[in-house]
């Protein structure tokens, strides 16, 4: 009797776990096809997604974004339950399908989710994007974040997006991936072991680019990527200066190419602004960002710089992926954002609209 008693106590434990696991676990569907073709070269979006109820992340650029002179940084489903306080919180299904019928009215082919891993917080967003009826309008890829290595069954995971029929796939099928190695603990043989597991699944390999703000600092041939990217450029000057727009624009051309120069192939950046100020007074546990900030673009300048980088991209062999990355969609702290707000709605997605209809699709 004691035998058959411990026996279904075990039994409870992994039914309990395994219930637990399902319903951590995000779930995919592989019979859900992207509903539209991919402009040439296809466009993305960073994602930074730490806004949700209980972040304690987004609580710190919460306080710093309260100020109501930052007030025109805050999207579509903040509020501000009294003077002085913001919350920033995407947490609904209905936010996140708003989202994703936005992103299409613009023009975006697929948004680069910042990863820490499927059982992460951080992944909610991932999570709402993949529940969502409206899925196929998007594609998605990852961006790699050090803190998912390691992790329970993480490589499993990284390979099931590589098989999810939405996931960016570029140059015949290659499974997009971004890498930004916030803290320096990405090793060569990490990426070694996504290319290993991506083979074992019967995928082709992985199309890796590693993000860097330095195109001379040698760690994409290092890492033995396949492309060098960026996570949100700044000009160079003292921190407490702010420069035109244009600005930006250039160190964007430049990054690219630099990175042709070098010999490298490269995915170009966009940047609709970079403006930290925010967290000068209330900085992030990252840190503040003090870099020379940019004045707030207008959209036609955004979406003028959007056209710079296609025409780049389509011109020279460096850009093989034809894939193009903007920072981004939801950085409203440091100044980089697409999403539609509550002063300006729509206005960048509506400008960078025009210049995505008229591309070419495959």
């Amino acid at each position: 009797m004691k035998k058959f008693i411990k026996i279904c106590f075990y039994l409870l434990i992994i039914l309990f776990a395994v219930t637990i696991l399902s319903k951590s676990s995000i779930k995919h569907n592989v019979n859900v096809k992207p509903s539209r073709a991919l402009h040439v070269p296809a466009v993305g979006a960073i994602r930074w997604d730490a806004w949700y109820s209980g972040s304690n992340l987004s609580k710190t650029e919460e306080i710093a974004l309260s100020p109501e002179k930052w007030h025109y940084r805050l999207p579509f489903y903040a509020v501000i339950p009294k003077k002085g306080t913001v919350q920033i919180r995407l947490d609904t299904q209905a936010q996140m399908d708003f989202e994703i019928r936005a992103a299409k009215a613009g023009g975006l082919d697929y948004w680069a989710f910042g990863y820490y891993g499927d059982n992460d917080k951080n992944a909610n967003a991932l999570k709402k994007y993949l529940n969502s009826a409206h899925k196929a309008d998007m594609r998605y890829a990852l961006l790699l974040f050090p803190q998912a290595i390691g992790k329970s069954g993480w490589l499993g995971q990284v390979v099931a997006h590589f098989s999810d029929p939405l996931y960016m796939k570029v140059l015949n099928g290659r499974p997009l991936l971004y890498v930004f190695d916030a803290g320096g603990s990405i090793s060569k043989n990490d990426l070694e072991s996504v290319r290993s597991a991506a083979k074992s699944a019967g995928l082709p390999n992985p199309y890796i680019a590693w993000m860097t703000w330095d195109v001379q600092d040698g760690k994409c041939e290092s890492h033995d990527c396949d492309a060098i990217a960026n996570y949100g450029l700044s000009p160079t000057g003292n921190p407490l200066e702010v420069v035109p727009y244009q600005n930006l624009a250039n160190v964007d051309l430049k990054f690219s190419q630099d990175a042709e120069n070098r010999g490298l192939k490269v995915i170009p950046p966009v940047g609709t602004g970079w403006d930290p100020r925010p967290g000068y007074d209330y900085p992030p546990p990252w840190g503040a960002g003090y870099k020379t900030a940019v004045t707030n673009g207008t959209p036609q300048e955004i979406a003028e710089n959007l056209n710079t980088a296609i025409h780049w991209a389509n011109s020279n062999g460096s850009a093989e992926s034809k894939v193009i990355l903007i920072y981004a969609w939801n950085e409203f702290e440091e100044g980089g954002w697409l999403t539609p707000m509550l002063q300006g709605g729509a206005e960048r997605l509506t400008a960078i609209s025009s210049v995505m209809s008229t591309l070419p699709k495959k």
